[in-house]
């Protein structure tokens, strides 16, 4: 029974090596706790040991796959740094408008090079963003050398243009969640050493 919109379910696992169980109807945002039972024989004979303390594990649904638009959104962002050289400190701030921690593995930022939609996925399971909390990802993690900024996540081949560019972020479902695009000709002032 490994559907679990019912609250509960049982899987077999064979002994003696690796094997990955998969449970549906499982919810967003939920913690779920296993317990496992060890077996001899098998069908109408199995034997459950039932002596001792069974191991017990637990495992949370990852909150990303579920965000919505405008769950998190960006904040602030550095376009043209000044005190340290743009390719060492540009860098972003999100926030967390929910009240429950977001899982950001897998999410996407999305940026422009001037010719080319360019994306760098986030690589990182434990990387949360804790619920009404904000998060700076950024080019260089190191303060020393990034202006003083103390990044969250470090990024790559995303670079922030001076007179127009964008950065998008989707959830690892590739939704939208939020968007700044900027262009001077439209008034957009980016000035060095000032964040936005």
């Amino acid at each position: 029974d490994p559907d679990l919109s019912d609250g509960d379910g049982s899987v077999n696992i064979f002994h003696g090596g690796f094997e990955e169980a998969s449970w549906t109807g499982l919810l967003p945002n939920t913690t779920y706790y296993f317990i496992i039972y060890s077996y001899s024989n098998s069908g109408d004979l199995i034997n459950f040991k039932t002596n001792g303390t069974p191991p017990t594990a637990n495992a949370i649904t990852n909150a990303g796959s579920s965000a919505q638009e405008g769950d998190v959104i960006i904040t602030e962002f550095m376009a043209a740094p000044g005190s340290v050289d743009d390719t060492y400190g540009e860098w972003f701030e999100i926030f967390n408008t929910t009240a429950v921690d977001i899982n950001l593995n897998g999410w996407l930022i999305e940026s422009f090079d001037g010719a080319n939609n360019i994306q760098h996925t986030i690589s990182d399971p434990t990387l949360v963003i804790k619920a009404k909390s904000f998060l700076v990802l950024g080019i260089n993690p190191d303060p020393i050398t990034n202006g003083g900024v103390p990044v969250d996540y470090t990024f790559k081949d995303i670079f922030f243009g001076n007179t127009n560019d964008y950065i998008h972020i989707r959830s690892d479902s590739r939704l939208l969640i939020d968007r700044i695009d900027w262009d001077s000709s439209l008034g957009w002032d980016i000035r060095t050493g000032q964040s936005l």
